[in-house]
């Protein structure tokens, strides 16, 4: 992942009797602050997943990958230093463009689905650094009747580029029904899925201009956006 230079809030939602652990770490250049969850040792979950910490399957904007951030200009006009300082891009955002999707596999979700988009403005023209934030928009909708599939909190991210991606992570493993590495040809048997709208110009969750709206769905082994209405 390439480094924006930026520091990240990530709260995934917590289980009943899971104790948060606050906690910081460095990936790639990235800089996040999380809050960690305690494995469920009745399901089975792993105490250790990537990072040292278990923590719900990810499902909020990153980086898109090989996107580098360029130094800015020497001198901007005041509309734009003002504009760059709220995360507000100068051009008004309207929608957003799909890029490239990826799937593969995790040692911690079975999964990883990248969700590639760039940022377009109301002339269609792609916007260089912006704030984007993704919104829940209905509760989740359990296509498994039994699954038990967790979903975490909102995220957001500050971007020096034009393009970011949503990743999306299956399940930790003990979780029914069991998580799979994406197969070929990709799996049809859905586990559960939400609503979710996307905003540029604010980390807030839900806040800023509202560029697309879709429903985020968890297959058994891979993540998608389906129903896509960009602009809104």
């Amino acid at each position: 992942m390439a480094s924006f230079g930026y520091e990240r809030e990530h709260a995934p939602g917590r289980q009943p009797g899971a104790g948060p652990l606050e906690h910081r770490r460095r990936e790639a250049g990235e800089l996040w602050t999380a809050l960690s969850l305690e494995p469920d040792a009745s399901r089975g979950e792993p105490a250790v997943v990537r990072d040292g910490y278990f923590r719900p399957p990810a499902a909020f904007p990153v980086p898109s990958v090989g996107e580098t951030e360029e130094e800015p200009p020497a001198e901007e006009p005041p509309e734009e230093e003002q504009a760059a300082a709220a995360g507000v891009p100068a051009a008004a955002p309207k929608s957003l463009r799909p890029t490239k999707t990826t799937h593969s596999k995790s040692a911690a979700w079975a999964y990883e689905t990248r969700l590639g988009y760039e940022v377009l403005d109301d002339k269609g023209t792609p916007i260089k650094g912006f704030d984007v934030n993704e919104k829940w928009t209905t509760a989740i909708v359990n296509d498994d009747p039994k699954t038990d599939w967790r979903r975490g909190a909102e995220g957001s991210l500050t971007s020096g580029g034009t393009t970011f991606d949503d990743l999306i992570g299956g399940e930790a493993p003990g979780h029914k029904p069991t998580p799979l590495a994406p197969g070929s040809p990709l799996g049809s048997t859905k586990v559960q899925h939400w609503g979710q709208d996307w905003y540029v110009g604010s980390l807030t969750p839900g806040k800023g201009t509202k560029v697309q709206s879709d429903t985020l769905q968890k297959y058994q082994d891979h993540g998608a956006h389906e129903s896509i209405k960009s602009p809104p």
